[in-house]
């Protein structure tokens, strides 16, 4: 094996390891349930031999925009829709405080996840 092989494995184990420590944190959190949910689609259907469909993973979906909307609702001071509340952010994604700190929370899930679902395949 190459010195890259080795250290992109690593780099690829430490990613995993992040995420787990966020499940483990919180297993009951809509987030990860839904991603687990979508994980679990896609084995069936490739085991059952049934054709890929391409369908966007909701909670991929959700940390997109909330990634934005968030951003938006920090560092501008306003709410993306009339309807649109802080605590649904917090009880989706399993996170608590205010301002930055919320922020910092949600960066801290999506940097997790966005190298497994949102970067690129190769």
């Amino acid at each position: 094996m190459k010195y890259e092989d080795i250290k992109k494995l690593f780099e690829e184990e430490a990613i995993i390891n992040n995420v787990r420590k966020l499940i483990y944190d919180n297993p009951d959190v809509p987030f990860w349930q839904h991603l687990e949910e979508h994980r679990r689609e896609q084995i069936e259907r490739n085991e059952s031999g049934e054709l890929p469909r391409q369908v966007m993973n909701m909670a991929i979906w959700n940390l997109i925009h909330t990634k934005r909307d968030l951003n938006m609702y920090v560092k501008h001071g306003m709410k993306p829709t009339r309807a649109w509340k802080v605590s649904h952010v917090k009880n989706y994604f399993g996170i608590t405080g205010t301002g930055q700190k919320l922020l910092d929370r949600f960066m801290e899930i999506f940097e997790a996840v966005e190298p497994l679902y949102i970067g690129e395949k190769q």
